[in-house]
């Protein structure tokens, strides 16, 4: 592993060596992490637009396969990701969907503006539910209990319906 870590800064394009898997791995998660998550110095960016940024480096930063097979995984819509909702609602991304533009949202702030008494899962492959936009997180005062966030992962990891 400590190899990998000492080689996920070395620059694809310009290697003579091959650049071990694991390292391009390490390099891309790094990429992304520092560039979605807040820091007192520096902007945020939307997790959308870095994936983008991530996919037009192909074959300068990572190997092609890797970055595309990372945004497989996450998702257009990846989790923690606060999204409107064709409907008007607001939620937050808990988990990926049936694919990688349809994910499992817990709606949580109502289309008036209104918070929910609790958090409605939300099957976005479904027209009136399908993510419209990645949105900031509200300024209003509203508490999001990861327990019912989680909560709704886990009844539907076990099979219960979606509402939608």
């Amino acid at each position: 592993m400590s190899y990998s870590v000492e080689q996920q800064n070395r620059d694809i394009e310009n290697s003579s060596r091959r650049i071990p898997l694991g390292a391009q791995v390490l390099r891309i998660c790094d990429m992304y992490t520092a560039r979605v998550t807040h820091r007192s110095w520096a902007a945020t960016e939307k997790s959308n637009l870095t994936l983008v940024e991530i996919l037009r480096g192909l074959g300068k930063i990572v190997r092609a396969d890797v970055a595309t097979s990372m945004v497989r995984a996450l998702g257009i819509f990846p989790p923690g990701n606060h999204v409107l909702l064709e409907n008007g609602e607001t939620g937050v991304v808990i988990r990926r969907g049936k694919d990688a533009k349809s994910p499992v949202v817990a709606s949580y702030i109502s289309p008036s503006g209104l918070p929910l008494g609790c958090p409605i899962h939300r099957d976005t492959s479904v027209e009136q539910f399908r993510c419209v936009a990645i949105v900031d997180p509200p300024k209003a005062d509203v508490q999001l209990s990861p327990k019912a966030l989680w909560g709704l992962r886990e009844r539907l990891e076990s099979g219960s319906s979606l509402r939608g």
